[in-house]
């Protein structure tokens, strides 16, 4: 109950967020005050988190497979004292309730609204892992599996879980013939580089007779061989780091991004590996081309599908199953049939209004 109500209050602070920062100061007060009060009781249970893993680390110790926690680690080495890391890692958790699942949510929606695309990466994650004992997801195995990181990256650039980014100029610059003075903040629009067509579109130059539109989920833009390829180009401007990684680059990137990707990554991983899905009551992608998707990206702080598409589950080599719907916010949850929930996905929806499951 209280790590549901964890997820609750950073989540509504997050909701308020958005608007906060396009609101004049005079006019916010009682947003902040709202804000604020989410955010305390969020950041009181992170930190009660961190305490809990920093005493157990210290009473039980090393696991006995030799692997320790983070906070472990961070209070093994004695370089922080316990405050500094309850300050860190209990923002550390906040931070990753919406960005690390919303991120990973729009992977595994364009992977079921595109079954070819996820019938190859199946293909290239279960010869990566077929021989790995118990199929341990690690950085080694990680490194032979472009075309997973091409996945996650194309999901982001169709669907930028935040569509900014802002920075401050240092010096006085022209940009597009504009004069910006030192210490101007600049607003980096993600989505509209992103959907940008002169640098997404792909033809017929490809060899293939088809013509690839930017709005079209695509991972082949950024396997190697089509970074190598517009190397000196201006096209090369898709992989400058401030713009290709999802959690940003530099000295004001995420401090959690490694976690983040890592976490994403191993997730994808071993969904694909152990289940085929697709979305119910949406017309998938073809090679043909696309319906459209049922949903529209909406956008507060973070961009969400809107309706959020429901899932359905196969496992690979066993039944169909549709995710039990677990509600963090007010309403109800009616769920028949839910003894087997520890054997099917589970997912959580967020806000008001009730989730009727039959037959789960």
């Amino acid at each position: 109950k209280e790590d549901f109500a964890f997820v609750e209050d950073t989540r509504s602070a997050f909701h308020i967020m958005g608007p906060l920062i396009r609101t004049p100061k005079g006019l916010s007060y009682f947003q902040f005050e709202k804000f604020a009060s989410y955010l305390d009781k969020a950041l009181a249970r992170g930190y009660a988190l961190v305490d809990e893993v920093l005493e157990c680390s210290r009473t039980v110790g090393e696991q006995q497979d030799g692997r320790s926690s983070f906070v472990g680690r961070l209070a093994a080495a004695g370089e922080m004292t316990d405050t500094e890391i309850k300050e860190a890692t209990g923002s550390f958790l906040l931070a990753a309730v919406d960005t690390t699942s919303n991120t990973l949510n729009w992977v595994l929606v364009h992977l079921a609204n595109n079954p070819d695309i996820q019938a190859r990466l199946y293909e290239e994650v279960s010869s990566v892992l077929k021989d790995t004992e118990n199929n341990d997801f690690c950085k080694k195995k990680l490194a032979q599996m472009p075309f997973l990181k091409a996945c996650v990256r194309e999901s982001f650039r169709l669907s930028p879980g935040i569509q900014w980014i802002e920075r401050q100029t240092q010096r006085d610059m022209v940009l597009n013939g504009f004069q910006i003075p030192a210490g101007t903040r600049i607003m980096l629009n993600w989505d509209v580089c992103y959907q940008n067509e002169g640098l997404f579109t792909e033809g017929s130059s490809n060899g293939d007779g088809e013509e690839h539109p930017a709005s079209e989920f695509r991972p082949e833009r950024f396997m190697p061989a089509a970074i190598e390829e517009r190397k000196r180009t201006f096209k090369s401007v898709l992989d400058n780091k401030i713009v290709s990684k999802p959690f940003s680059f530099g000295p004001r990137m995420c401090p959690g991004s490694r976690v983040a990707e890592t976490e994403i990554y191993s997730l994808v991983c071993g969904i694909v590996q152990d289940w085929e899905f697709s979305l119910k009551d949406v017309t998938p992608k073809t090679p043909h081309g696309n319906p459209g998707p049922a949903w529209e990206a909406q956008e507060v702080l973070m961009t969400r599908a809107d309706p959020f598409p429901k899932f359905v589950f196969e496992r690979r080599g066993g039944a169909v199953v549709e995710p039990t719907m677990r509600s963090s916010g007010g309403g109800s949850s009616n769920n028949q049939n839910s003894g087997a929930m520890g054997h099917m996905p589970t997912m959580m929806t967020t806000g008001g209004g009730s989730s009727k499951n039959q037959n789960r």
